[in-house]
């Protein structure tokens, strides 16, 4: 499943020393591996387990594995979404290149430390670099990330902290997956991201039925991340994928970033078992052969990140047709409330294509939502760009929620 081996040391209070493959630490049930396989196999990559989930019981808490692909988890939480150390030629027609952290430095941890530092050595075919990870176990583990990164070559489609992920249906998808009998499967909800100017967005994720790239900021955003917000069972109803505990992932950048675009890539997956979602941040201008580039920035991984200030966040949306099939219905739910906070409401919805209308705000006292439905008449648009909140006084009261419909 892996082809690169990688090399792994360790640092303590002796110094640094290499930490050996040796085939007798694992076990090889009936595979149809000779001797000499075995023996010269070496690591893929490593795990570190910590108690963090109950007191005494090592849990594991991040995993370096395949390329430059790096996980984490926060307390209660199952392995979902993916990060990487970079992303060369994503979705562009020359392919993409896989550059892989091919040594690692860890620090022994001693007994009380909260954060291991990890060290790692970035190397491909146009890039190479040199990469910190400080990893914080908890409810919502942080993981701060310090690199430079020098291209080996003119770099023009470059992604700073790609994250990956499944996204196969939900709800709001236009067209349903009718003889699955699950609600929803995916590992990521939606990307959320905080502008520059304050602005919360959410924007659900589809399944397309071609590739699909879409630029959503080019200001270095306060924050953005794969979302995953239901966490109920019956959301989901898959009792062995657990779709309801997987992790979101939330970016917050640090030094380094210029101007750039905020861009997303969905990839149509006709199953849950490939990652079909990718999102980073592209530079604005290209990176120039040897000349470094360093960055920080900081994932939280957890099953409550981020916290939303001064809105409304959007807990979920759906899709559907009008009677007759004539025009495409959308509903939003935004989750609950102050009901003082939620008086003199204004819908604010726009389409780049066809018109909007029927706009209706609805309070559902009961559940604790505040919904907002309308009705798109494509006309002869074979896409439209949609977006909606609601708003008082002329400034907003929830997220900006904005979705691409596609001609299915």
């Amino acid at each position: 499943m892996f082809a690169d081996e990688v090399r792994i040391n360790l640092i303590d209070e002796d110094g640094i020393r290499a930490f050996n493959y040796d085939a007798g630490q694992f076990s090889f049930e009936d595979l149809p591996l000779d001797d000499e396989t075995r023996r010269t196999l070496g690591f893929s990559g490593f795990r570190l387990q910590a108690p963090f989930n109950t007191g005494g019981k090592f849990d594991e808490v991040i995993s370096f594995r395949g390329a430059s692909f790096f996980r984490a988890l926060g307390a209660g939480s199952v392995y979902g979404a993916s990060a990487r150390g970079i992303s060369v030629g994503t979705a562009s027609p020359d392919g993409e290149e896989f550059p892989f952290f091919r040594e690692y430095w860890i620090e022994k941890a001693k007994p009380g430390d909260r954060t291991v530092p990890i060290y790692a050595l970035l190397d491909g075919k146009s890039v190479t670099g040199a990469f910190m990870f400080e990893v914080s176990p908890g409810p919502t583990t942080r993981v701060y990330v310090s690199a430079t990164i020098f291209p080996r070559r003119r770099l023009e489609n470059v992604g700073v902290v790609p994250l990956t992920s499944m996204y196969y249906f939900s709800p709001h998808d236009v067209t349903k997956v009718s003889s699955d009998y699950r609600p929803a499967v995916h590992d990521s909800q939606g990307l959320s991201f905080r502008l520059s100017n304050g602005e919360w967005v959410w924007r659900p994720l589809t399944n397309p039925t071609e590739l699909q790239v879409s630029v959503l900021a080019q200001d270095v955003p306060r924050g953005f991340g794969l979302m995953q917000r239901l966490r109920s069972f019956d959301a989901y109803a898959d009792i062995e994928a657990d779709y309801h505990l997987r992790p979101s992932v939330w970016v917050e950048p640090g030094k380094g970033w210029e101007r750039g675009q905020l861009t997303l890539v969905e990839i149509p997956t006709t199953n849950e078992y490939n990652d079909n979602i990718v999102v980073f941040w592209r530079p604005g201008t290209p990176w120039k052969a040897g000349e470094g580039h360093s960055l920080s920035y900081t994932l939280h991984w957890g099953l409550q990140t981020p916290a939303i200030a001064d809105v409304v966040p959007v807990k979920q949306s759906r899709a559907g047709r009008t009677p007759g099939m004539k025009r495409h219905l959308f509903v939003i739910d935004f989750e609950s409330a102050d009901p003082a906070l939620m008086s003199d409401m204004e819908a604010s919805v726009s389409t780049s294509a066809g018109t909007v209308s029927n706009v209706i705000i609805r309070r559902e006292p009961e559940a604790g939502l505040t919904r907002l439905s309308f009705e798109l008449d494509a006309e002869n648009a074979q896409s439209a760009e949609l977006r909606a909140l609601i708003m008082r006084g002329g400034r907003p009261l929830t997220e900006t929620w904005i979705y691409r419909w596609s001609l299915p």
